[in-house]
């Protein structure tokens, strides 16, 4: 990703925290969600004087990564859910170490500096600064 200069790669940062921040809450309401219907329905089984047996869910395999769900029970549904969370929290945190390294770059008008930024699956790896003529 290519920038003008540090104070506009700076803007992009911000703004990409606060984007991953609002989506790593509503993951979380989700898995707090679902953790309350497998804790519902554990209780139901208990009262009952059931086993709650875990059976597992795997899905229909498409092909590579994919998976088809039909009508997963809420658990699988709450590691779906907990290992998107897992990413999340990773790239926010790549996010926010970068922004403090961008905090310690000076930002002045008088320096001409292009940065491009350098992501791997998403995650800042690089930045890479350039004088501009």
């Amino acid at each position: 990703m290519e920038f003008e200069n540090i104070e506009k790669l700076k803007q992009f940062v911000e703004k990409r925290i606060a984007e991953l921040s609002a989506e790593l809450g509503e993951v979380l309401r989700r898995i707090d969600a679902l953790h309350g219907i497998v804790e519902n329905k554990r209780r139901v089984f208990e009262a009952l004087g059931l086993k709650l047996q875990d059976r597992g869910y795997e899905g229909i395999k498409l092909g590579g990564d994919i998976t088809i769900m039909i009508d997963p029970p809420p658990d699988a549904l709450v590691n779906i859910y907990e290992g998107i969370s897992e990413n999340l929290n990773k790239e926010l945190n790549a996010y926010r170490n970068l922004k403090n390294a961008l905090s310690k770059l000076l930002s002045s008008p008088e320096l001409s500096i292009s940065a491009t930024l350098v992501l791997d699956q998403n995650i800042p790896k690089h930045i890479v600064l350039k004088t501009v003529k």
